[in-house]
């Protein structure tokens, strides 16, 4: 059955393999910036930014890109200083909402949030948008603040798959 080959591929992949593919997936990329960037500020914060595949393709003068994994915040970091990303104005951080107060971008003028397949990642993704939007407070208080993030839109699609990926 189609459904279970599709599970067992999501058993055997770890999320850099999955980033990796979604890095070929052009089209894909494509679509959710289209969906996103209309609504981004200036000062960009990419949430969950993984090994930077939307990263590039996001508008904004100040690019501050998180992660919380170790792992991917190094692929990331080297994704950020080379390449697409190379001679803008970025930041890389390990960043996790749900642990984190994000004081460390309290320098940053941040007035965007930005996510795609994030935070259905997160158990407590209800007190990680509060995170953010005190973030946002503290780093825009004159100014417009966005959070723009992509979820998946409907709980009864929720299945099997989804919980080996580790979503909520």
């Amino acid at each position: 059955m189609i459904v279970d080959d599709a599970v067992q591929e999501a058993e055997a992949m770890d999320a850099p393999f999955a980033l990796d593919a979604l890095s070929g997936a052009v089209g894909y990329r494509d679509w959710m910036v289209s969906r996103i960037a209309p609504h981004c500020g200036t000062h960009v914060l990419e949430l969950g930014a993984g090994i930077g595949n939307l990263s590039p393709l996001l508008p904004g003068e100040r690019l501050v890109l998180t992660e919380p994994d170790p792992a991917l915040l190094s692929r990331l970091d080297l994704a950020a200083r080379s390449g697409a990303l190379a001679g803008r104005s970025v930041r890389v951080a390990a960043f996790d909402p749900t642990r984190d107060d994000g004081s460390a971008f309290h320098d940053e003028r941040i007035d965007t949030v930005v996510s795609a397949n994030v935070l259905e990642h997160i158990h407590d993704h209800v007190g990680a948008i509060a995170c953010l939007r005190r973030l946002l407070d503290t780093t825009a208080p004159d100014r417009l603040k966005r959070i723009v993030s992509l979820v998946p839109a409907q709980p009864l699609a929720y299945g099997r798959m989804d919980l080996q990926m580790g979503h909520y």
